[in-house]
């Protein structure tokens, strides 16, 4: 670091300090000396904050190297200030305080100039040097040193005396020596003390995102619950009248013998209709009410759960001529009861889209990754558009205006809240109408 001499007329170091020091040798006065800096380098290691730090400046070097004053200045970089510290002479009369403590903007007086330059200055007649700003006396001598670390001005070490001419190198090189030492102690401590305010805020933080996440859950909770009560509700509200028109429409048609061609079929319709409803309502009920945790999660033989799911669909799969292929398949980790229905919803779906008249052949495949696998079942039914893909896991998605087709349209949706609660993803691909579908889905190993 460049230093400023100064313009003493003397570099007589004892004739400068305090009568006792006078009749100490220079040579004796420097072992002196030294011998304090390092017991100062010692203790210093033992100051983990920042007013230790400061306060051992004062206290354990500069008191004993027999300045009459200093301050120790540090940046505050937010307000872009010099704030006093620690102190040594009047301004420090008892223990560790400060009287009037002052703050000097960065770049104002020497010791504003020290920390904006970082070079360290030695002002023999303060009465000369416009920049002096008087604290709590006048003194015509001032030295500033800058505390640097890593480059950065982080304080200003300054020492005032009533003499003129009276810092020399001598001085400088002490002050130097204490500031270069206390400039990594300093910063660690300045690190510490932003790293706990930081750890605090972030504490602070995530308590707020936890109560709002609680919160959130609570709130997600009691709307799940209404959510069900509701579903329950419509569904029961609307089965009642539902079932009242078809009783009323069967006694009208077991009443009235004589019904036109024309009304015995709007009859028809009308039971159609109440059938197709009574099925919605019941998906509506189904889907609101999915939890998926009735059992544990364990390994489940996808070879076996196959098997019993065409023994179910015997009748299904029996009167639409359909034919299932099955690949030996693996055993996964996952809800059994979940899988199953899984499966059955997606094959018992390939059997409903289906051509007219036309036997329907199911292939069952995967492959293994890393993490996971990938099954696909596919089918040489209607098909589907590709813009309509992405609709059918949507819950009562009807894309395919299909007579022959018969369900609650929430069945693929089931399947992707299946899926997702397994790790996994779901889609579909298909060629186009009349080329059959194939619906891809992924399970976590």
């Amino acid at each position: 670091m460049p230093t400023i001499r100064s313009k003493s007329n003397s570099d007589n170091y004892s004739t400068k300090m305090e009568p006792c020091r006078d009749r100490v040798s220079l040579l004796e006065q420097k072992i002196v000396d030294q011998s304090v800096i390092n017991t100062f380098s010692r203790e210093l290691v033992h100051e983990n904050t920042i007013d230790g730090i400061a306060w051992a400046i004062t206290q354990n070097a500069i008191s004993k190297l027999g300045f009459v004053d200093c301050v120790v200045y540090l940046v505050d970089k937010k307000n872009k200030v010099l704030v006093q510290k620690a102190a040594h002479g009047p301004k420090n009369p008892s223990e560790k305080i400060i009287l009037d403590e002052l703050s000097i903007p960065i770049g104002e007086g020497i010791v504003g100039t020290v920390a904006l330059t970082g070079k360290a200055e030695v002002i023999n007649n303060t009465k000369e040097d416009p920049r002096y700003i008087q604290d709590d006396q006048l003194r015509l001598s001032e030295i500033a040193i800058p505390i640097i670390y890593n480059n950065e001005v982080i304080g200003v070490i300054d020492s005032e005396h009533p003499e003129k001419n009276f810092y020399t190198n001598y001085h400088l090189e002490i002050l130097e020596a204490i500031s270069s030492m206390a400039g990594s102690r300093f910063a660690s401590a300045i690190a510490t003390l932003e790293l706990e305010c930081y750890k605090n805020k972030l504490e602070q933080t995530v308590e707020a995102k936890t109560k709002d996440l609680m919160e959130a859950i609570e709130e997600l909770k009691r709307s799940n619950t209404d959510l069900e009560y509701f579903a329950h509700a419509v569904s029961h509200d609307l089965k009642e009248p539902l079932r009242t028109i078809g009783s009323f429409t069967k006694l009208i048609a077991m009443k009235e013998k004589s019904l036109a061609p024309e009304t015995t079929e709007y009859m028809s319709m009308v039971h159609d209709g109440i059938g197709r409803m009574e099925n919605l309502l019941n998906g509506l009920l189904d889907y609101a009410t999915f939890h998926g945790q009735a059992q544990e999660k364990a390994n489940v033989n996808l070879n076996e759960l196959i098997h019993h799911i065409k023994e179910d669909l015997f009748l299904q799969i029996t009167e639409s001529e359909t034919t299932i292929s099955c690949l030996e398949l693996p055993t996964v980790y996952g809800y059994q009861t979940l899988l199953k229905q899984l499966f059955q919803n997606l094959i018992s779906n390939a059997i409903k889209f289906r051509k007219p008249e036309q036997p329907q052949h199911i292939s069952i495949d995967y492959i293994a990754t890393t993490d996971h696998y990938k099954f696909s079942i596919s089918d040489n039914g209607i098909g589907i558009l590709a813009e309509n893909l992405d609709k059918i896991f949507m819950l009562y998605s009807r894309v395919m205006d299909n007579i022959h087709a018969q369900g609650t349209g929430a069945g693929l949706s089931f399947c992707k809240r299946i899926v997702e609660k397994h790790g996994g993803r779901i889609w579909a691909t298909s060629d186009g109408l009349d080329q059959g579908t194939h619906v891809h889905f992924t399970l976590l190993k």
